[in-house]
């Protein structure tokens, strides 16, 4: 009895403090452009208060009876007091911007005491960056967010002086303008979110399991994860990356060289002290930014971070807001953000520019728990299926604020119109980019063989049909049909694949009848496009092939085969085999092998397709490959060995180290569509990356080689304007190789680079810069050098001009 007497006293004690207290909500905005302001300090005392979160959101609590005034300062904005009535009556409060201009700096011949600051935070930043930790898991809520931004007085005026019927009158410019105007008031162009569960284990195992998902308009589950692709999770890495851009990070070894720090506020943060101090650059560099850094004095962690830039690549500023809590001692994300403003150029968007914000809540995070290997899935990304219901039970658990009334009619009006029967095609089309497969009933489309073109096919005309998961989600029967319109020869293939619930892993049954190029790897799909222009030296193939490959780990897979097949020269050619007399141009191989490949690529999973989400360097891939004489008709004995390596490092400075490595290895006499003939390219005028530049195709031949191409691309521009804004990057590349028993290839030219094969080059990347078409383009121009003891006669046969177009 006294015990419930005693429970009953405390609720009702705290239910009475609760009700006592005044719990005012607000919005912090620029008075001059609208802006939400991050960050900003909220305080009834000099102790007692609240900051707005990264969309300028607060909410405080007052104590019951407090009739005094509250203060709003921010360290970019003038301090305004406002009264509990006033708070009460705004959902938004605009603060006034400082004249304070970021980008000046004097230096002084004291120690400046922000130094200081910094020098200890960039000490103490392996041990407070999250990314370091063992292990963590947390739950986030994401938007993604594309809107138009910005205002026009003459369309204002136009709205207010004239009736709907008068400005149906209006030129056509004018109504439209007044159009884009319409849908900035009514609704966003592109709404989503999605509310996600993410594992992590060092060193580098991701998963990530989004529990629901909704998007305005298309049903594409995957347009989702854009919230979380487009900004750093974190602001310790020594460069950060914006679209494709990277950035010096002001906390990281040599800042004094690149940033002016200024301490502008030193303040009370529990028992510790909070530093506030502003970054800009020293020098005039694309590659630096400027913003706040409040830095907790306990560890000297970031707390919270405020920077923005602007990227070159596509004319773009960008803004980044982030906010950090500690938890089991340890400073974690709880808030990021990063928006971007697209300088648009259409005469439509007058006085106006495309926004594009990435916004991310997390919560319930545990720092350090039990993982294991195991309880983290091979695909980087996987989608629950969820109800309706399910769906917004979710959201609604998860939105820090409710969805505004301009966010809701987004849905509405985006929903509305992709309902449109004749509209829902898109949304198919969309998850065929994404997969490469368009859904037909039971079957899917292979886009990728459609159409393809090489110099000896011509157009490859083709058609490609696979089963998908309404027929069996762990079985899939494929086929294809081509057929070249330069060389008049149909090509059609088709497998059985049992596929395991992981991504490369499967076993394959597959019958080919095909064309392919001699030398590379033995597929019609190349990751270097223009390269295909030049292959004019193709092996006819039919055969069987059987595969079982498995996925060990999430960055190695390993498979292994047994092949057989007919392989016929397409070209004049002749093998003088030591163990027949007649010379041979086509040929029988019995071949087992095996191959193990490292990539450290993310995979995400869509029904039963696995979409590679993103890639990361080092690519390591080892293969093995075995020829039998004596078993299943097998004409020769031989050994093959290929080894693939390509990585690429980043500067803290800026720039980029890119190399690769190939080498091979044939043990055995073999005819030559088993050999190696060099990686030439220079009948292209297009650069391809791991190719010579200034080598004909097919001008070398070796059975044992090794190829290294080296490029460096500098962080800085030579100059900067609207179409031109050049960056440097230099090449070298050196190959060399052997034969033995040359002389049983008849009917082709064998050269042999027993001595090693020289080029040096450098290119000029955004020499010109282009918008056609509301794209923009980046064309790269670039002069390459044959040197050394294959150097051709003259001058001009050993100098070769190059092109490429991003």
């Amino acid at each position: 009895m006294r015990f419930k007497l005693i429970l009953t006293l405390t609720f009702t004690c705290l239910v009475l403090a609760l009700k006592s207290q005044t719990i005012v909500k607000a919005r912090l905005l620029d008075k001059t452009n609208g802006d939400a302001v991050p960050f900003a300090n909220i305080k009834t005392s000099p102790r007692e208060g609240t900051i707005s979160d990264v969309n300028g959101y607060f909410k405080l609590n007052l104590p019951s009876g407090y009739s005094g005034n509250i203060s709003i300062s921010h360290v970019s904005y003038e301090t305004i007091f406002l009264s509990i009535s006033d708070l009460q009556n705004r959902s938004n409060i605009y603060l006034t911007p400082l004249t304070t201009d970021l980008g000046t700096v004097v230096v002084n011949a004291e120690e400046n005491p922000a130094d200081a600051v910094i020098r200890k935070a960039i000490a103490a930043r392996n041990s407070n960056d999250p990314t370091r930790l063992r292990s963590y898991q947390y739950n986030s809520y994401n938007k993604f967010l594309f809107t138009i931004e910005g205002k026009d007085g003459f369309l204002d005026s136009i709205k207010r002086v004239t009736t709907a019927e008068q400005r149906r009158s209006l030129d056509a410019e004018t109504q439209g303008k007044l159009e884009v105007d319409s849908i900035q008031d009514e609704h966003h162009l592109f709404l989503s979110e999605s509310v996600t569960e993410k594992k992590f284990l060092k060193p580098n195992r991701h998963y990530e399991k989004v529990l629901t998902t909704k998007t305005s308009g298309f049903k594409v589950p995957f347009l989702t994860t854009l919230a979380t692709s487009f900004q750093p999770f974190t602001f310790y890495e020594e460069t950060i990356t914006i679209l494709n851009s990277d950035f010096v990070n002001p906390v990281s070894p040599g800042t004094f060289s690149r940033y002016y720090f200024d301490l502008v506020e030193t303040s009370p943060n529990g028992t510790d002290s909070l530093y506030v101090i502003k970054f800009s650059p020293l020098k005039n560099r694309d590659n630096l930014l400027s913003g706040i850094l409040y830095i907790e004095s306990g560890n000297h962690a970031i707390e919270r971070v405020i920077a923005k830039g602007s990227s070159p690549i596509l004319e773009t500023d960008f803004n980044i807001r982030q906010l950090y809590k500690k938890i089991d001692n340890a400073w974690f994300p709880a808030q990021l953000y990063t928006d971007f403003l697209l300088n648009e150029t259409d005469e439509l968007f007058s006085n106006k520019r495309l926004k594009v914000i990435s916004d991310s809540y997390i919560s319930n995070v545990q720092i350090a728990p039990s993982l294991k290997a195991s309880d983290l899935k091979k695909v980087a990304i996987e989608y629950a299926t969820t109800t309706e219901i399910e769906s917004e039970t979710l959201l609604t658990e998860f939105r820090n604020e409710v969805l505004t009334r301009k966010e809701t009619r987004t849905y509405e009006v985006l929903d509305s119109i992709m309902s449109q029967p004749k509209l829902t095609w898109i949304n198919k089309a969309l998850e065929a980019f994404a997969t490469s497969y368009y859904p037909i009933g039971w079957v899917d489309l292979e886009l990728k063989r459609i159409l393809a073109f090489n110099d000896y096919e011509g157009f490859r005309l083709g058609i490609g049909l696979r089963t998908n998961e309404k027929v069996s989600k762990s079985i899939s029967l494929g086929g294809y049909w081509a057929y070249g319109l330069r060389d008049k020869n149909l090509k059609f293939g088709g497998d059985l694949t049992y596929i395991f619930n992981q991504p490369e892993s499967f076993i394959k049954l597959a019958y080919i009848k095909d064309f392919f190029e001699q030398g590379q790897e033995r597929s019609p799909y190349k990751r270097v496009f223009f390269r295909n222009y030049v292959s004019s030296r193709f092996n006819s193939y039919e055969g069987v092939k059987a595969t079982i490959s498995k996925m060990i780990s999430r960055p190695l897979v390993f498979n292994t085969y047994i092949s057989n097949q007919t392989v016929t020269a397409r070209y004049p050619y002749a093998f003088d085999s030591p163990s027949d007399f007649d010379l041979q141009s086509q040929f029988d191989f019995t071949e087992t092998g095996a191959q193990l490949t490292y990539h450290p690529a993310k995979y995400a999973r869509l029904g039963n397709r696995f979409i590679k989400s993103s890639s990361q360097y080092p690519f390591i891939k080892i293969s093995y490959a075995k020829g039998w004489s004596d078993f299943w008709d097998g004409g020769f004995d031989y050994q093959r060995l290929d080894f693939n390596l390509e990585n690429e490092f980043k500067y803290r400075a800026g720039g980029r180290l890119k190399f690769q490595i190939n080498a091979g290895y044939v043990e055995g006499d073999v005819p030559y569509p088993l050999l190696f003939t060099g990686h030439g390219t220079s009948t292209s005028d297009f650069f391809a990356f791991g190719y010579f530049q200034t080598m004909r195709p097919y001008e070398f031949t070796s059975d044992q080689y090794v190829n290294i191409f080296i490029g460096h691309t500098f962080g800085s521009y030579l100059w900067k304007n609207t179409i031109s804004s050049p960056v440097i990057e230099l090449h070298q590349n050196i190959g060399i190789g052997n034969l033995s028993s040359a002389e049983r290839h008849r009917e082709i030219d064998v050269n042999i680079p027993s001595q090693p094969y020289l080029e040096s080059g450098i290119k000029l990347n955004r020499i010109i810069n282009l918008d056609l078409n509301d794209a923009k383009y980046n064309i790269n121009i670039g002069v390459f050098y044959r040197y050394g003891v294959h150097a051709l006669d003259t001058f001009g046969d050993n100098i070769f001009f190059t092109l490429d177009i991003n």
